[in-house]
């Protein structure tokens, strides 16, 4: 009886995040399925994000208080980000686009 809360919560969720899917999709005028894309590597996902926040590599590197070498390793994938770091790029990229952003750790 105790699980029941946390299933409810999660249905609840769930429901939360179809809507603003569907939102985003009436919004943006395009269909769902271009909204949701495969995530591909942490460097390209960081990438994509870095760029539609129009920040430039050391800007990023400021924000994250590190040095820009290692953003730029971290784009070019010679790097993976340790998990503050993935934290720190979520937070930046969070704050810029006012919306939750989870990098996924994949392998493409």
């Amino acid at each position: 009886m105790n699980e029941w809360p946390e299933w409810r919560r999660r249905i609840e969720r769930a429901e939360q995040i179809k809507h603003e899917l569907k939102l985003r999709e009436i919004r943006e005028n395009r269909p769902l399925e271009s909204i949701i894309e495969a995530p591909g590597t942490v460097a390209s996902q960081i990438e994509r994000l870095r760029q539609q926040c129009r920040m430039t590599v050391e800007e990023l590197a400021e924000a994250l208080d590190v040095v820009p070498r290692s953003v730029f390793r971290h784009l070019s994938g010679e790097s993976i980000p340790r998990n503050r770091h993935l934290a720190a790029y979520e937070r930046v990229f969070s704050e810029r686009l006012k919306t939750k952003i989870v990098i996924l750790k994949t392998s493409g």
